[in-house]
């Protein structure tokens, strides 16, 4: 593992050094004492990792992890800092793959940089997972974005209002879990929705992260066609979020399957916003996309696993309802009740019979469900898709 490590203290990075001798099997490290070297350095060698700290001067961790994401986008970025403050974590985590605190565990950090060149490879080797891995961040839906914007305006933000929009919101629900959850505040429990993370981090906080110009693509005045796209997103989104909160008898479990429904649309929203595409794939598998990308960033494990399987819950051989079943059933209904002449914008999936006889559930409890939620009869009455 070939990584570059850049501290402007020669004291951290001998300390560094003097650690890492011992996994020489491992680690092939290099230093830089500065993130001008380092980028001389990048320039003449391959490198799998840049871990840099984020105060510097002249340029900082997140300036370096900007060129280093511009130049070597399939190096895996990493910032490993103290204490840097909101606006500092704001803009470090803008553009690093994970966010770590000082001091850090080795064992650890291996590990992380594993995850995420594996998951980073994955993408290199794939035409589709590569062209939904943008080097921008994804874009919000513009009605959402100005319903946010204008709360911020607010001398007094509202809490409710505010996570109202933000919760319905794919770019910012991945924003959000990702900096929750991420190393540099070390909670005991991984944050799995949008509500649990704004109590976390505070109202200042989520103000500053939405606020951040870099954290979303400016969508008011993009093209008509992708704007109209984006909407449809997130109505579509926000649907199948309902459905599967309605779905789920547990109380306790409607704000995950909530939270892994709005983010089973990031595939389709990273590709979407990719200009080299003039539409979306419908033969690709969306969730497959979506995890990948959750998984690149971190998010919790709970909320990857429930997106990766939605497209065939039975995989998971689970003789019981999963969050991953009622997600795909939820996606199945809010994709039905779309108005009739309307172009898909999502492939509908076929409903998954043996997910339906592992979890005892039968065809004619699923339409009832779909007329329940709906208000529309089910096409499986009529022997189609089902």
């Amino acid at each position: 593992m070939r990584v570059l490590f850049v501290d402007d203290e020669t004291d951290v990075l001998e300390g560094l050094e003097n650690r890492l001798h011992r996994l020489k099997d491992q680690w092939h490290p290099a230093f830089a004492n500065a993130a001008q070297k380092a980028l001389s350095i990048l320039a003449t060698q391959n490198f799998d990792a840049v871990v840099t700290d984020m105060r510097m001067p002249q340029m900082d961790g997140a300036e370096l992890l900007n060129a280093v994401r511009r130049e070597y986008p399939k190096t895996v970025r990493i910032i490993l800092s103290g204490e840097t403050g909101q606006k500092g974590l704001i803009r470090a985590i803008s553009v690093a793959h994970r966010v770590l605190s000082k001091p850090f565990d080795i064992n650890r950090l291996h590990q992380i940089i594993e995850d995420t060149m594996r998951v980073q490879n994955e993408f290199d080797n794939d035409p589709v997972l590569s062209a939904a891995d943008s080097k921008h961040p994804l874009p919000s839906a513009p009605k959402l974005l100005a319903l946010m914007q204008a709360e911020l305006r607010m001398q007094e933000p509202n809490f409710n209002r505010l996570a109202e929009a933000l919760e319905r919101d794919p770019a910012m629900t991945a924003r959000l879990l990702q900096v929750v959850n991420s190393a540099m505040f070390g909670f005991d429990r991984p944050a799995t929705n949008v509500r649990e993370a704004i109590r976390r981090l505070g109202l200042d906080m989520i103000c500053g992260l939405i606020a951040a110009h870099e954290l979303y693509r400016e969508t008011a005045n993009c093209d008509p066609a992708l704007r109209a796209q984006l909407e449809a997103l997130h109505q579509l989104s926000t649907r199948t979020a309902e459905f599967a909160a309605t779905l789920t008898e547990n109380p306790l479990r409607r704000p995950l399957v909530f939270t892994a429904a709005i983010l089973q649309s990031i595939g389709a929203l990273a590709l979407l916003s990719n200009s080299a595409l003039s539409g979306l794939p419908l033969d690709t598998d969306l969730n497959r996309i979506s995890s990948k990308l959750m998984d690149l960033w971190g998010l919790p494990a709970e909320l990857i696993s429930t997106v990766s399987t939605a497209s065939h819950p039975s995989d998971d051989g689970i003789p019981h309802p999963t969050p991953a079943g009622t997600l795909h059933l939820a996606r199945l209904f809010a994709l039905r009740s779309q108005a009739p002449n309307r172009r898909p914008l999502v492939e509908e999936p076929a409903l998954d019979r043996p997910y339906l006889e592992l979890s005892g559930l039968t065809i004619a409890s699923v339409e009832a469900w779909e007329r329940q939620l709906t208000g529309q009869s089910s096409p499986t009455a009529n022997g189609a898709t089902a």
